[in-house]
């Protein structure tokens, strides 16, 4: 999902006034990397057969997701209508983050 939301050529994105809004892209980034990083932590969750995965598994899923959001803001260099930005960077991180926290909140309430 991640992949094909930024990594599309830009004139491949939908036509919309919604990208119109400021910092919408701030936004969609944030988002996605919120999505991805709580699946991935919840994915991990079912992991039970390794010993001393479950001590690891949240500092797993952080560095696959920054590595995720690094290489996709590199590969968006050799795209059409796309480049690297720092903020977008800075977003895919609070937005994994964002995602990890929602995770642990609901573990602790739900167990």
């Amino acid at each position: 999902m991640v992949l094909i939301a930024t990594l599309s050529p830009g004139d491949h994105l939908p036509q919309s006034n919604l990208f119109d809004l400021p910092y919408i892209d701030k936004v969609i980034h944030t988002g996605l990397f919120t999505i991805q990083s709580f699946l991935m932590i919840k994915m991990f969750q079912g992991i039970t057969r390794l010993e001393n995965f479950h001590k690891w598994k949240l500092m797993i899923a952080f560095l696959l997701c920054v590595i995720l959001g690094v290489f996709v803001e590199i590969m968006q260099n050799f795209i059409p209508g796309r480049n690297f930005e720092l903020m977008d960077l800075a977003f895919n991180l609070l937005g994994t983050l964002l995602g990890l926290t929602i995770f642990e909140i609901l573990n602790k309430v739900y167990g």
